[in-house]
């Protein structure tokens, strides 16, 4: 795996997965409005916006999720690609293709 597809990887698996995290807020704060002033737990003259709100809890949720499972995914693909270049150094294959 090159490092361009690495961070490829990654980069594409944190937008998605903040995407899917803003969804998720803003589904939360417009159905469940009231969970968002349980878990702040503001005062109950101050006004806020419960789906911006989870908006960006969902945003930041959802990126650093995609990071670390788009990390997670670079490194089992690193890993199987380690284990097969090694098979074939073992088995001589890897010197014969470099050598044609």
């Amino acid at each position: 795996m090159t490092i361009n597809r690495a961070f490829l990887t990654v980069a594409c698996s944190a937008v998605v997965c903040a995407a899917a995290g803003c969804a998720a807020g803003a589904a939360l704060g417009h159905f469940a409005p009231d969970y968002y002033r349980t878990v702040l737990r503001t005062r109950p003259d101050v006004q806020f916006d419960p789906v911006q709100v989870g908006i960006g809890f969902g945003l930041n949720a959802g990126v650093f999720t995609g990071v670390v499972a788009g990390g997670i995914l670079v490194a089992i693909i690193a890993y199987f690609e380690l284990r097969v270049r090694l098979a074939e150094i073992h088995e001589g294959a890897f010197f014969a293709r470099i050598e044609d």
